[in-house]
Parts: structure tokens; C-alpha cells; sequence
């Protein structure tokens, strides 16, 4: 699923300072919505900090990275309402039999599903955002809302405390240009500095709240 697996792998056994939730879970972006209702399909989990505050607040979630020893230590602390699985999604069927499973416990659970990633987009090549995006048209089956903070061409340049792996910078125009196209609906969008700080880094990040037009999707078939 991402480059430099193994990179990731040793990134997850050694790194200690990754247990506290992000400022974008907090934020305002997830604010709407509530456990009664939303099915959490996290995909880039990492260490699971996002997972369990989102499983604390009593949503139910299935959260997804392709790092096998993040998830080794995540599924020691899974409880009733989050699981965790390793996925790689440069798999075009892996990723649609994943995004079946998760239509499929939305459907039985009668809830829509939120798509969370943070710091994920980026870490994936534009092919494998295109697989994840076909695989959420060809599957829903229930409103689907999709939410993510991610790096942006602005921050190419930036200073990072981790600068020795992959990144792919974002171009916004190009990427709400191409979720537009494919059905989606802009429900809110920034971009700035200042939204995730983390020691001496202050990256140029992108957050934007998307929705799925089921009606849309209808209207094709």
C-alpha cells in the first residue's frame, strides 16, 4: 500500500510519541457527526490514536493501515468498538472487498459511514487514490462522507521533523477538481499553516469534508 514499508514498519516499533489524538479529530470537521448514526472507516490508522478517541466515544470503527507492526500493537488493545486490519491498498480487489465489508455493516447496522483519514493521502501515490475512489462509487450503498487533513504543494518546501520518506504533495485544485467529477460535494475546505503543528514543524495542510451523491450514482446506473 505505501511506499517504503518497511520504513513504516520500524517507524511504528520505535516511535513513542504517537498515543495522543490528533488536533483534527477534535476539530470541528468531526464535530457533526455522532456514534448513533456513522460507521468510522479510518484508513492509515498508524499507531491507533485517532481510532481509540473515535472507539472512546462509543463509535463503532474499522481502522485500516498497511503497517503489519502497527497493527500487531493496535489489535492488543482492540475492545467491542474498533477493529483493526492490515490492508494493502494498492490492491484493487483488496480494496473493494473492504469497502463491501464496510457497506455491508453499515447496512445492518442501518448507519452511514465516515471516511477519516489523516496524513494518509499524502502517503499514497495518485493511483492508489484512484483505487480507493472508484472502489467507494462501485460500493456505496449508504451516504458516505468522506473527511481528511493532508499535505499540499505549499508544503513541499517545509521544514519536517520526519523528512525521510515518501510524500506526496497535493495539489487542491487537481483534487477537488477530480472528487467533483466523480460525485462528491464540497461540504466545507481550508488550507493553512497552523492546523497541526508538532515540535518545530508547522506544515501547509489541506482539510475538506466531502459527501457522496448516492442520487447521482442512481442517475447512472
Amino acid at each position: 500500500m505505501y511506499k517504503n514499508e518497511g520504513y513504516w514498519n520500524n517507524f511504528y516499533l520505535n516511535n513513542k510519541e504517537l498515543k495522543n489524538a490528533s488536533e483534527f479529530i477534535k476539530s470541528d470537521y468531526l464535530s457533526k457527526y455522532n456514534a448513533e448514526e456513522y460507521l468510522i472507516l479510518e484508513l492509515g490508522c498508524g499507531a491507533g490514536a485517532d481510532s481509540f478517541y473515535l472507539a472512546n466515544k462509543c463509535f463503532e470503527v474499522i481502522a485500516i493501515d498497511g503497517s503489519e507492526t502497527a497493527i500487531t500493537k493496535n489489535k492488543a488493545l482492540e475492545n467491542n468498538f474498533v477493529e483493526f486490519f492490515c490492508k494493502n491498498l494498492s490492491d484493487e480487489k483488496e480494496v473493494k472487498n473492504l469497502l463491501y465489508y464496510v457497506n455491508e455493516k453499515a447496512l445492518r447496522g442501518q448507519k452511514n459511514i465516515l471516511i477519516y483519514t489523516r496524513f494518509f493521502l499524502h502517503s499514497i501515490s495518485e493511483s492508489v487514490e484512484d483505487i480507493l475512489l472508484s472502489a467507494i462509487k462501485v460500493n456505496s450503498k449508504v451516504p458516505t462522507s468522506f473527511v481528511s487533513e493532508f499535505r499540499v504543494k505549499e508544503d513541499e518546501k517545509l521544514y519536517k521533523v520526519f523528512n525521510n520518506h515518501y510524500r506526496r504533495y497535493v495539489d487542491t485544485n487537481l483534487f477537488l477538481e477530480k472528487f467533483i467529477n466523480e460525485g462528491f460535494e464540497v461540504e466545507k475546505f481550508e488550507k493553512a499553516r497552523g492546523l497541526s503543528p508538532f515540535k518545530d514543524e508547522d506544515p501547509f495542510l489541506a482539510r475538506v469534508s466531502l459527501r457522496y451523491n448516492l442520487d447521482l450514482k442512481s442517475a447512472k446506473i
